[in-house]
């Protein structure tokens, strides 16, 4: 807490100072190289790290994609180096069985990444208590490691507040549940601004130590973070999960205060590209929808065309740009979105590298893109190819232990398989993508997410990530992809058949995929 009023001072300094931030450029590479050596501890026991490093915009913008490289630790020391011609991003990640109490407290492994600069000269220290950061250039880490600080302790404050508030008790009383509720959420969102006024005073506080271009992108890189995990999250999670009542506050409270708002920071500053700020800014106009639907009698998630439509009204330039792709990543991971949509969201983009990104995405998706020519074990311990299936209509369905809606949809496709079961030109190719063969095999014997009328097959792990997953650009599980029987996409995300009327239209998509 100590550390937070500290924070809180400086930002009412900096707040009398005026705008901090110029725009610049997260992407801007360099000729020079970014270099960090540093040390392990003898108690950490650990042979290596891992890395990623994103070479691109894409990978900037989507970090689940980037690979994961080791970096040997020899004799107690590492060498990680970003060459040039790259964005000086980093994500670090210890073994999982090397990660400490203190390192999974102080949220050293989040998704927002660590920002360096050319030319570093950094020496960093990793022990049981966590990263040590020296050199002449260690302030740019200091401020990241405060920043992240900042972050745990407003969620811990979070997580006292929810507890204190008792919202499973049942009082019996709706208007005292209600109040409950709303007064959890006022004190919620005192605890976000207090936060969000930290972070800017650790940024001012390293005025002239770092690059006022870095510090920008700190700033909007830790308040997009923040609002999207400790913010949006909690107002949809508590409508989704809540009591008649609870959702009634939450809604309430929501059109009150939060609607609409940090929507006009895109005419106040808002132009150095952060995918953490442009994934919140996205999130923001999908949370404002789902409630004003909701506040006018229909309480239906928005569509992807009504999300455009707000978000052109909204944004403009390049964070109109950077909105709409977020948001085609965002829904493109769950929905069947077709080459129309593609198409409408161009028209509006002016940024040619944005627009550039967003055909690259569509094209591994398009109607009769070729399928991965996979080659993968089946349980039977035969190696499985397109050739097999060569003239069929294949129905990969991709799942995981411990997936509860993976499991979900394997009975929600029980009806599907017994209208095709006498149908010997559709194969359904259940893809496990379970870190170890011993946790699949258990799983097919189990029989929780498919069953003997599937070909069961495991997409063993490279480097964090495997080839089937990649390049199918799963990101959400479960996920249902539909090929022809020239191995050729037609179907990308179909529609889960929950229902009498999904199952109808799944089937129509399969039986299409026969012409």
């Amino acid at each position: 807490m100590k550390i937070m009023l500290n924070y809180l001072k400086a930002a009412a300094i900096a707040a009398c100072l005026g705008p901090l931030f110029p725009a610049g450029n997260l992407l801007a590479q360099s000729s020079s190289t970014c270099t960090m050596k540093g040390t392990v501890s003898p108690e950490m026991d650990m042979e290596y790290l891992e890395i990623q490093a994103p070479v691109g915009l894409y990978e900037e913008y989507d970090p689940t994609d980037v690979p994961r490289q080791k970096i040997p630790v020899k004799n107690g020391r590492f060498i990680i180096e970003l060459k040039a011609g790259q964005p000086f991003v980093l994500y670090i990640r210890l073994p999982l069985d090397r990660q400490t109490a203190a390192w999974r407290a102080n949220f050293y492994f989040s998704w927002v990444p660590w920002r360096l600069a050319p030319g570093m000269d950094v020496e960093m220290k990793l022990d049981t208590n966590g990263m040590h950061v020296s050199g002449k250039d260690a302030a740019l880490l200091e401020c990241q490691l405060a920043l992240k600080d900042i972050y745990v302790q407003t969620n811990k404050r979070i997580m006292a507040l929810k507890n204190a508030a008792r919202l499973s008790d049942n009082h019996g009383d709706s208007t005292e549940n209600y109040r409950r509720m709303y007064n959890l959420l006022q004190s919620h969102h005192k605890a976000m601004e207090e936060g969000e006024q930290a972070i800017r005073g650790v940024l001012a506080s390293y005025n002239g130590r770092i690059d006022e271009s870095l510090r920008g992108i700190l700033l909007y890189d830790w308040m997009g973070f923040s609002r999207n995990n400790m913010s949006l999250s909690t107002y949809n999670m508590k409508y989704d999960m809540g009591t008649s009542v609870h959702k009634q506050a939450v809604k309430d409270f929501y059109l009150r205060y939060m609607l609409r708002k940090d929507l006009s920071e895109k005419q106040s500053g808002y132009k150095t590209p952060s995918h953490a700020y442009a994934n919140y800014l996205y999130r923001k106009i999908f949370t404002d929808l789902r409630f004003m639907l909701s506040a006018s009698g229909y309480p239906l998630l928005p569509t992807y065309d009504q999300l455009m439509k707000y978000a052109r009204l909204v944004y403009t330039g390049s964070v109109y740009d950077q909105v709409a792709l977020m948001a085609y990543m965002g829904r493109n991971i769950k929905e069947n979105l077709d080459d129309n949509v593609v198409t409408g969201i161009l028209a509006n983009m002016q940024h040619p590298e944005y627009r550039k990104l967003m055909q690259d995405i569509s094209s591994r998706k398009r109607r009769f893109q070729p399928g991965l020519n996979y080659s993968l074990a089946d349980d039977k311990g035969r190696i499985r190819t397109p050739a097999d299936f060569k003239g069929k209509v294949v129905i990969m369905d991709f799942w995981f232990t411990g997936c509860h809606w993976c499991a979900v949809q394997h009975q929600n496709m029980k009806p599907v398989k017994e209208y095709f079961s006498k149908d010997t030109s559709v194969v359904f190719l259940s893809i496990s993508n379970d870190r170890t063969k011993e946790s699949w095999l258990k799983s097919v014997k189990e029989g929780k997410y498919s069953d003997a009328t599937d070909v069961n097959v495991w997409a063993e792990e490279t480097d964090g990530k495997t080839d089937i997953i990649r390049y199918y650009n799963i990101k959400a599980f479960p996920t249902l992809i539909i090929v022809n029987g020239n191995n050729e996409l037609t179907t990308v995300n179909a529609p889960s058949p929950f229902n009498e009327a999904r199952r109808k239209e799944f089937i129509a998509l399969v039986e299409k995929a026969k012409e």
